[in-house]
């Protein structure tokens, strides 16, 4: 009887550490990827706005030398503020699937109004204003694919939905799984409490070690400094993203190896006093 109740308690610390992993993981993708203010957070820190609002001015310099106008009508068509917020607008329509448009009307009056100061009294023709009308269009359409990294927001905030409902049932699952883990140790060591924590501990032990070694087979396989996805500065969020992820990831791997060694020696030592006190 000893013997199946030894087999069934390290049973339910080998169950125990896969729960507690993969209750981490979906802790950390919910508090992570799970929200937008952190996107926009990693925007900031890595100075997305400007990088994207640097591209976008350099992409309408391209249709500055091809029209062959002059250079101040190309001047403030668009701020950096704008860029960010038409840029937070994006990423709300994928979490949120409001599906809110870019404004690009200011655009077009910017550049129209560039084009009224600089042309004076001179009116333009017919030809020269379907002209103009055409190189609007293109210089909105350059902008929006500068800044838009997202051509289907709906369809990716429909698996963002059912990917994190599925995340949050799932996460109550485990919390679940993982009490009813830790009665059943309750229950089949009712008579020596500091076993239950020794268990406990060596689940803790063994999960962080996991968490560690992750870390490192990731670190040694990708070289995440230099992954390019997209453009260089969504390269360089994503690149942000993973390496903070990975910092969390070995944080709790050794928070839970520390939690775990003091839980067994602790309880040990608790036992050992009111043993030979």
């Amino acid at each position: 009887m000893k013997t199946v109740k030894k087999v069934i308690r390290y049973m339910i610390s080998i169950l125990l550490t896969i729960l507690i992993i993969l209750l981490l993981f979906t802790l950390i993708v919910s508090f992570t990827l799970g929200h937008k203010e952190y996107i926009y957070q990693k925007f900031d820190e890595t100075d997305y706005y400007t990088k994207i609002y640097e591209q976008v001015v350099s992409s309408f310099e391209d249709y500055m030398y091809q029209s062959g106008l002059d250079i101040k009508v190309f001047e403030n068509l668009v701020s950096k503020e704008k860029v960010k917020k038409d840029t937070n607008t994006i990423i709300s329509n994928i979490f949120s699937g409001i599906n809110e448009e870019i404004e690009t009307q200011s655009i077009k009056d910017n550049f129209n109004a560039n084009i009224d100061r600089i042309m004076g009294n001179n009116a333009l023709n017919i030809t020269q204003r379907k002209a103009v009308d055409s190189l609007i269009d293109k210089l909105v359409k350059k902008y929006t694919d500068t800044i838009l990294h997202f051509e289907y927001e709906n369809k990716i905030n429909n698996y963002y939905k059912v990917i994190m409902q599925y995340m949050d049932i799932f996460k109550k699952g485990i919390i679940i799984a993982i009490a009813v883990c830790i009665l059943a140790l309750i229950g089949i060591t009712t008579r020596r409490i500091y076993r239950i924590f020794n268990f406990l501990g060596i689940s803790c032990i063994s999960s962080g070690t996991f968490l560690i070694i992750v870390n490192i087979v990731i670190n040694t396989g990708i070289k995440i400094q230099k992954l390019a996805i997209l453009s260089d500065a969504m390269s360089e969020v994503i690149r942000s993203i993973l390496t903070q992820i990975l910092n969390i990831i070995t944080l709790s791997g050794c928070t839970l190896i520390a939690v775990g060694i003091i839980s067994i020696v602790l309880t040990n030592l608790i036992h050992n006093w009111r043993k030979y006190a």
